[in-house]
């Protein structure tokens, strides 16, 4: 079973974000920093996710970042344990988080499974 990474953050992961991810991802952070403001906006990012996966069998593939509400509602609505493509998401796990409107700073743990979804 083929498996394949997709980074999805609207900031630039840390080298140790990367390290745990792998040197072979597709890059998608475009997609991630578009505003979403409507099912139809989570739709055309949706798309852009499973477009960019060829399916010619079953595959798993690894979406890290963060997954906005619309984008998960999706997958909810799309999934069924009878289609080809298992999509995982994972989401940084961090900690020492900087005070609320300072300079983002954070400690990065490591990358934890938040939901799975078969897909088509």
């Amino acid at each position: 079973m083929q498996t394949i990474n997709i980074l999805f953050m609207r900031h630039k992961p840390t080298d140790e974000q990367l390290q745990k991810i792998g040197t072979e991802y597709l890059d998608l952070s475009q997609q991630a920093a578009i505003n979403i403001s409507s099912i139809s906006d989570a739709e055309d990012i949706y798309e852009k996710i499973i477009g960019s996966v060829y399916i010619d069998s079953k595959v798993i593939v690894n979406l890290y970042g963060v997954i906005p509400v619309p984008l998960r509602h999706l997958f909810n609505e799309n999934s069924s344990y009878l289609n080809p493509v298992r999509l995982c998401t994972f989401e940084a796990f961090n900690v020492q988080r900087s005070v609320e409107s300072e300079k983002p700073t954070f400690k990065f743990k490591g990358w934890l499974m938040t939901g799975t979804y078969d897909l088509i």
